[in-house]
Formats: structure tokens, sequence, C-alpha cells
């Protein structure tokens, strides 16, 4: 549950580092306020960027989290008796006001439906738009 009278999410963070088109760090963290808004913090090998926006988008990204599941995915997905030595590796955090935190990462595998977080990583990159390609 990302958000319910009990438990608030406070910050999601989700980072990947990727080596097969170009070596490349990317990191979006996005940081709930109590107003309903949220600070959409954006690095990549592009630019940098932090942008707040209001309750409307931060209501739509909290529910396409909710959607994602991300609670239910396991802890690390990664290759069985595999050596790589490129490819991908992402992480995510779930930090709760109450203290809870939730982890998940994974090489070069992803759970089943790791499309639902890419739409949202879209998502937010479309909500920053044109301020982004300025940068």
């Amino acid at each position: 549950m990302i958000q319910n009278n009990e438990v608030k999410l406070k910050k999601f963070t989700f980072a990947n580092h990727n080596q097969i088109l170009f070596d490349c760090d990317n990191k979006i963290t996005i940081e709930f306020i109590e107003d309903g808004s949220c600070i959409i913090d954006i690095f990549s090998y592009r630019c940098c960027l932090t942008k707040k926006v209001n309750s409307s988008i931060t209501n739509n990204i909290l529910k396409l989290l909710e959607d994602i599941k991300i609670e239910s995915w396991k802890r690390k997905y990664k290759p069985v008796n595999m050596i790589i030595l490129d490819g991908e590796s992402w992480n995510i955090k779930l930090e709760y006001f109450n203290g809870k935190k939730i982890y998940r990462s994974g090489d070069n595998m992803y759970p089943d439906n790791y499309n639902q977080l890419e739409n949202l990583i879209v998502y937010v990159y479309d909500c920053v738009g044109n301020d982004f390609e300025k940068k």
C-alpha cells in the first residue's frame, strides 16, 4: 500500500546503470510533500533538474506506483549461474513517513510488470517536459 491514513509514501527513488549502449547512470527521486505536491529530482547523463509539481500530477504518480505493486516484487532479480560483465542494473527504494523502507533491485532481470515502472518513468519525464529539454 503506497498511501493510506496510516502509511504515507515519503520518497520514491529509482536508479539504474546501463553499460550496453553507453556507460551511464540515471536517478529519479520523487519526494512527496504534506501539501499534496511533490518534488521531482532527475539526474542523468544529459542533465540535472529539480521541479516541484502540483497535487494532480502527484496523485497520478501515486496511482501509478500503487498499480505497479513494487512491495510485492522479489527483493533481488538476477540471473542464476551466469557471469555478466555488462548490461543494466537497477534499484528502487520506497521510504514512508512512518520510517518503513522497501528496497528492490535487479541485474539484467526484471519483474513481469517492469514495463509499468518504465511507463511511470516516462510519465515523470513528461511532467518535467520542456524544463528538462532546456537544460
